[in-house]
C-alpha cells in the first residue's frame, strides 16, 4: 500500500490559499487518496459505516501504460461488536477478474486478532490458506508471524514470514520484518518518527504504506501524528515517507522517496481528501 499528496482547510481558515471546495470542510472521515508516481496514478477510495468503520477500501490503479488498468476492492463484513469478522479482496486487470481472495479473523477474549487464515483463491475449493499468528504484551501487538501453506488442509506449515514491533511509550517506532526466501532470511527495518500532537486520524493504518505494516486490517490507531517513516536504507534500496499536516491536524500531503537496488531514485506524491 502507498500514500498521498493533499492540500485541505476549512472555510474559516482566513489565511489559507489553496482549493478548499476540492478537501471539504469536516476533515472526519478520509475519503480518498490519490498517489501520483512514475509508474501510474492509484485512487484508493474508501466507505464506512454510520458509525464511521471502514466497509470498503477500493484501489484503481491507472499506468502510464494506458492499456493496463488494475482493480483492487477490500470488503470488510463485521460482527456484532463492530469488529472485522473478514474480509473478500478481488482484484481485476482491464476489466477481467483475476483473483478472489477471503480473509478471516479469530479473536482472542481481550478482543484482539489472535489468527487470521487467508484464502488464496476462494473460486478454489484446494487453494492454499496461509495463516498468521498474532502476539501481543498487554495491549500491544508485539509480533505477527505468517505461515505459508503447503496445500489446502494445511494451517501451519512453514513460518515464511515474521514481523517484530517495537515502541516508543504509546507508538510504534520499528517495525521489523524477517522474510525467509528458499532458507534465506533477509531482515528490512522499518522506523517510525511522530510529532508531539494529538493523532487527527481516528485510523492511521492506511498512513504505514507497505501492506500498512499490518495495522490496516486491525484498525490501528496512532496516539501522535506520524511525520516520517523510513524503510531499508535511505542511501541505498528503500523508501522514505514524509508527512505535511494541515493546522486543523489533518495530513494534507507526503512524499514518498524510493530509491532501487542501483541506486536511482523515484519521488511519488500522496493527497488526503476527507469528508
Amino acid at each position: 500500500m502507498v500514500i498521498i499528496l493533499v492540500v485541505v482547510l476549512s472555510s474559516c481558515q482566513k489565511g489559507y490559499l489553496g482549493p478548499v471546495n476540492s478537501y471539504g470542510t469536516n476533515f472526519n472521515l478520509l475519503q480518498k487518496m490519490v498517489i501520483n508516481s512514475d509508474s501510474g496514478i492509484a485512487t484508493h477510495t474508501f466507505q464506512y459505516t454510520a458509525s464511521g468503520q471502514l466497509t470498503t477500501h477500493n484501489i484503481l490503479f491507472n499506468g502510464k501504460n494506458l492499456s493496463r488498468v488494475t482493480n483492487i476492492v477490500e470488503q470488510y463484513y463485521r460482527n456484532g461488536t463492530g469488529t472485522a469478522d473478514s474480509i473478500k479482496l478481488t482484484y481485476s486487470l482491464n476489466g477481467v477478474n483475476k483473483a478472489n481472495k477471503k480473509l478471516f479473523f479469530s479473536y482472542t477474549s481481550g478482543s484482539k486478532i489472535g489468527y487470521s487464515v487467508i484464502w488464496e483463491n476462494s473460486n478454489d475449493p484446494s487453494a492454499n490458506r496461509d495463516s498468521s499468528v498474532y502476539l501481543y504484551n498487554g495491549n500491544f501487538l508485539i509480533e505477527r508471524t505468517d505461515y505459508q501453506a503447503i496445500g489446502s488442509g494445511d494451517y501451519s506449515s512453514t513460518a515464511y514470514s515474521d514481523l517484530i514491533f517495537q515502541y516508543s511509550e504509546v507508538n510504534i517506532s520499528n517495525a521489523i520484518f524477517k522474510n525467509t526466501v528458499s532458507g534465506s532470511t533477509i531482515t528490512t527495518l522499518a522506523s517510525f518518527n511522530y510529532d508531539t500532537s494529538k493523532a487527527a486520524l481516528p485510523v492511521n493504518g492506511f498512513q504505514y504504506g507497505y501492506a500498512s505494516v499490518g495495522f490496516a486490517y486491525q484498525e490501528y490507531a496512532a496516539t501522535h501524528n506520524l511525520v516520517k517513516t523510513q524503510f531499508g536504507d535511505a542511501s541505498a534500496e528503500g523508501a522514505v515517507y514524509v508527512y505535511k499536516y494541515l493546522p486543523v491536524g489533518k495530513p494534507y500531503y507526503a512524499t514518498l522517496t524510493t530509491t532501487n537496488s542501483t541506486g536511482a531514485k523515484s519521488v511519488a506524491t500522496i493527497s488526503f481528501y476527507y469528508d
